[in-house]
């Protein structure tokens, strides 16, 4: 995501995503790694070591799946628009044939 390395992210989500964004937009997996391929989607904001630092991270496993919950202070961009501000992230992630991969996400600002 940092990096917008669209062949990782191709790995990382399922064919069937649906992840609503910051905005309240339900987006597709094609829709998401597009918005990387074209720099629709931009991170600035990295630590020293290229990621970025999330705290408050929850994990609930459930057999196949689990969902995780982390808050990140990010600062970039989306449609030209500067989004900057302390996000909090909730992913569900499912194993099958590929490995671990996001099935659903959801993304907001915290006021």
């Amino acid at each position: 995501m940092c990096h917008s390395d669209v062949n990782a992210l191709d790995n990382l989500l399922s064919e069937n995503l649906i992840f609503t964004n910051h905005l309240g937009q339900v987006v597709s997996k094609f829709e998401d790694i597009d918005s990387h391929r074209k720099g629709t989607f931009v991170i600035n904001s990295i630590n020293s070591i290229n990621s970025i630092n999330l705290s408050n991270q929850e994990i609930i496993h459930l057999g196949n799946s689990a969902v995780v919950t982390t808050q990140a202070n990010i600062s970039g961009s989306y449609n030209g628009q500067p989004s900057e501000g302390k996000f909090r992230f909730t992913r569900v992630w499912s194993i099958n044939t590929n490995g671990w991969q996001v099935v659903a996400g959801h993304s907001c600002l915290i006021a």
